[in-house]
């Protein structure tokens, strides 16, 4: 099967998989908002940033080293194996022995139990960080697709289990635990790697250079995406942060989903095609596109329904996150089609420059996030997105000059969807004015949900014809 291929067909079931993700993600947020308060969601996102610290580390990236390197042998696999799970057990048990440290410092005692608890996590995901990677490389995304979609699913039933007997953000917790707990046993079950009772330090070697500077960039865009949190909770209140994080799981985290498949198919793929710019450009620019196409008008339509949305889902009690979502739909834009950079610092093995430019772009975005702080969540939110608008032409030319991209051609690629989807937003808006009022709040919603679907249907045959036709030619044929 060609690159191309593969890619298409690897994206359709990595994109089912987010699908349904997706779907249980919202299906058990509309429930776990009426069983829960906006302090268990905040207690359970101060927890995640320690846990999602050491899970940017978990194995330096010496899985991840795996996919572009040719060689596979059974000493360096053992080797990288044995080392994760060392890494696993000593994460875990500075995450536990730090956990009193923690709670003192947010002056909450119950968060470290719940850190204790949570830190056996690091256990679960480097004992399968080594088979998700061989599945990456192989580009078998049927099967992690099919085992994250039942884990998920599982994790899902326990939160809302959970949630109904009154646990409390103890749900949060049971849900992490019971997914990881489950990917680590379905990959293993999966995966054909069995690891040797051998370990050579000159077999780490091999990947030590690409996994230690792309360890050191997920360490940095870790604070970057948790910078907010932790300064929220910290300054502001569990309250406060449980308002946010909703917010910006409402918002992002599909966003943050699609991009993130095409991103995890990206990267093989380029590294596959190799030293041809050419060939990589036209896959860049073609999955640009693509996820432009889905994430474009997603965004522009939610920015229009966001009230009526949280207005008739939502408690009176959520009604503060509208404002919020308002602040995180241009930067859902932005992020979609901006960050899949990774992917080409990766494929061309440039993760000292990607670490470098990380630095950089880490001490802006934190900055902002500081001063943003006077002026409560909405000015973190807010700091969010003008840092967003002037790290994109810089965080974009770096990257692209490694495939002989122009960052004009880039978004001039962009730029027939971005106009259709704004042209789709004015007339599902016109909709909501003459409709408000008339008609009850759940048909007016649902109502400018399937004009804007139709609108945009219609309006992507007449103007961006090919980029639909392809789309949906590729769907077929895969």
């Amino acid at each position: 099967m060609s690159v191309s291929n593969q890619v298409v067909t690897s994206v359709k079931w990595a994109s089912f998989s987010k699908i349904i993700r997706i779907v249980l993600q919202y299906i058990t947020l509309l429930v776990l908002v009426v069983y829960l308060s906006p302090s268990d969601f905040g207690l359970m996102s101060t927890a995640m940033i320690f846990i999602g610290f050491f899970n940017s580390v978990k194995d330096f990236g010496f899985s991840a080293a795996l996919i572009q390197l040719e060689d596979k042998s059974e000493e360096l696999l053992s080797s990288v194996f044995w080392l994760n799970v060392f890494i696993g057990i000593f994460f875990s048990a500075i995450l536990f022995y730090s956990s009193t440290l923690i709670a003192v410092f947010y002056e909450i005692p119950e968060l470290e139990f719940i850190l204790e608890v949570l830190s056996i996590n690091f256990v679960f995901n480097t004992i399968m960080a080594l088979q998700n990677a061989l599945f990456e490389k192989n580009m078998n995304f049927d099967i992690l697709s099919k085992i994250e979609i039942f884990s998920i699913s599982i994790g899902a039933m326990v939160a809302i289990l959970f949630a109904i007997l009154e646990y409390g953000v103890w749900a949060l917790v049971f849900q992490t635990l019971t997914v990881s707990f489950l990917l680590m046993i379905l990959n293993w079950i999966f995966s054909d790697f069995r690891p040797k009772f051998y370990f050579s330090i000159s077999e780490v070697k091999k990947v030590f250079n690409f996994g230690i500077h792309l360890s050191g960039f997920n360490i940095l865009n870790f604070f970057v995406r948790n910078a907010d949190y932790f300064l929220i909770g910290k300054f502001l209140g569990m309250t406060e942060l449980g308002f946010y994080t909703l917010a910006y799981r409402i918002m992002l985290f599909p966003i943050k989903n699609i991009t993130s498949i095409l991103s995890k198919v990206l990267y093989p793929a380029l590294s596959k095609i190799g030293n041809d710019n050419s060939k990589s450009r036209k896959l860049y620019l073609n999955v640009g596109k693509s996820i432009a196409f889905v994430s474009f008008p997603l965004m522009i339509g939610f920015f229009v329904v966001n009230e009526n949305m949280i207005k008739l889902f939502f408690s009176e009690k959520w009604t503060s996150i509208i404002d919020l979502l308002y602040l995180l739909v241009p930067i859902g834009m932005i992020q979609s089609v901006y960050t899949l950079a990774g992917a080409i610092y990766q494929s061309k093995n440039r993760t000292k420059l990607w670490f470098q430019w990380g630095i950089f772009s880490a001490l802006i975005t934190v900055l902002g996030f500081y001063f943003g702080l006077k002026w409560g969540v909405l000015g973190v939110a807010g700091s969010y997105l003008i840092t967003n608008l002037l790290l994109v032409y810089p965080g974009s030319k770096i990257p692209f000059d490694l495939i002989g991209l122009k960052v004009f051609d880039y978004w001039k690629n962009l730029f027939p969807t971005f106009s259709i989807s704004i042209s789709m937003g004015i007339i599902v808006y016109l909709v909501k004015i003459l409709t408000s009022g008339v008609f009850s709040e759940m048909f007016i919603l649902f109502f400018m949900i399937l004009v804007g679907i139709v609108v945009y249907i219609i309006l992507s045959y007449q103007f961006n014809k090919d980029t639909m036709l392809k789309i949906m030619q590729r769907l077929k044929t895969s």
